[in-house]
């Protein structure tokens, strides 16, 4: 396969970051590495359209992410536009009014501010507010499958519930018999996973299916598997999971 890359443009809005103590930060690097120039979402995707786009005038870094995006059905992002959150930082500092945008595609979290975007440390960031969600970077276990990730807490008891989001890049397809057009590049939404993290544990645990979840509370897991039977509750569906560790709560 042909290789590609993959370019974002980084130049951003700026603001002012405060720390809890109100007073201005002189140095936002304090919750993660500055980013500069162009930089790369994934180097094996679309070098060609970069190529297409920027062949015949030189964009600035702004107007290429702009073009690029608009080239692509989706988005890498939860959300394309940085809004204000909170970074609470390992330390205990906590930075309010940050300019953030979450890359669910790198799953990785991105700050504006001062003129410049920072991608924050995952070793230095306790958790990030955006909007009305809370995201903590944790290790995590889905399946056989082990990784790192921004989780959104959902759900916080004795027994945390949290999603993780993800999405996957499909290529442009050429055009087939009677379609009107070449299929563009798209970014595709997975479907989302459901963990569970108990007091004291580190590491979260994915859902795939009723009977991980009944297995997962092995301390009443009688119990649990009547209530799961008895009110219909699916593995996938967050509502039901809230129901779910609330009746785990009260045993």
């Amino acid at each position: 396969m042909k290789r590609i890359a993959f370019i974002f443009g980084l130049c951003l809005l700026a603001i002012s970051v405060f720390p809890q103590s109100g007073q201005q930060s002189g140095n936002n690097s304090g919750f993660g590495s500055s980013l500069t120039g162009i930089g790369s979402l994934n180097r094996s995707i679309i070098d060609n359209l970069i190529h297409n786009i920027d062949k015949n005038s030189r964009l600035s870094p702004e107007e290429l992410e702009k073009e690029l995006l608009e080239s692509i059905v989706g988005t890498p992002f939860m959300d394309n536009v940085f809004r204000k959150g909170e970074i609470r930082m390992v330390s205990g500092d906590v930075y309010k009014n940050v300019l953030l945008r979450y890359n669910i595609f790198n799953d990785i979290m991105e700050a504006s501010a001062e003129g410049k975007r920072y991608e924050l440390s995952k070793e230095l960031v306790k958790s990030v507010e955006l909007g009305e969600k809370q995201f903590e970077y944790l290790p995590f276990r889905i399946g056989k499958t082990e990784g790192s990730g921004y989780l959104e807490l959902l759900k916080e008891d004795r027994i945390k519930l949290y999603c993780h989001y993800s999405k996957k890049f499909k290529e442009s397809e050429p055009q087939k018999a009677l379609e009107s057009a070449p299929k563009p590049p798209e970014f595709v939404n997975q479907p989302t996973q459901f963990l569970l993290l108990k007091e004291g544990d580190t590491m979260a645990i994915g859902v795939k299916n009723k009977k991980m979840l009944v297995e997962y509370f092995s301390d009443h897991q009688n119990e649990i598997s009547a209530f799961v039977k008895d009110h219909k509750i699916k593995y996938n569906n967050p509502e039901d999971l809230k129901k779910l560790l609330s009746f785990y709560n009260s045993l």
